[in-house]
């Protein structure tokens, strides 16, 4: 059970940056490739000594057992069904996007209005929405 949420907490701090996956190392099955084990030594057949990626000594992580790596490929699968499922759902959300009404959008140039001011120099106003700008 310890064994279970070591691998819990893993996955969900990966989650964050760089997944951590099963990788075997001497035919047994370690969890890295996340940033706190972005690179190992292997200690004894069994456990395996992580490192960061600028080669700070973390961790020693032992090999998973068969439940545990059983619930990584598990957690994994369900992670690409929802990948899939989400770019299925983008793709629709475009298809119907450009498939849509074609409103045509008509562009109308703001307008230069001349303001007089006392003593006959004149200001140039370009007005776009909220914005003005202006030129003497």
């Amino acid at each position: 059970m310890r064994g279970l949420a070591v691998v819990l907490m893993a996955l969900a701090l990966g989650g964050c940056a760089k997944s951590a996956a099963i990788n075997f190392v001497n035919g047994q099955p370690f969890l890295m490739g996340d940033e706190n084990c972005a690179r190992y030594r292997a200690v004894s057949p069994e456990v395996v000594q992580c490192f960061t990626s600028d080669d700070r000594p973390v961790e020693l992580r032992r090999a998973l057992n068969q439940q545990e790596m059983q619930f990584v490929l598990m957690r994994q699968q369900m992670h690409a069904q929802e990948m899939q499922s989400l770019s299925q759902s983008i793709q629709q959300a475009g298809a119907s996007f450009s498939q849509g009404p074609q409103v045509p959008y008509n562009y109308v140039a703001p307008q230069v209005m001349p303001i007089a001011r006392p003593g006959g120099n004149q200001i140039r106003c370009i007005n776009a929405g909220i914005y003005a700008n202006c030129r003497y």
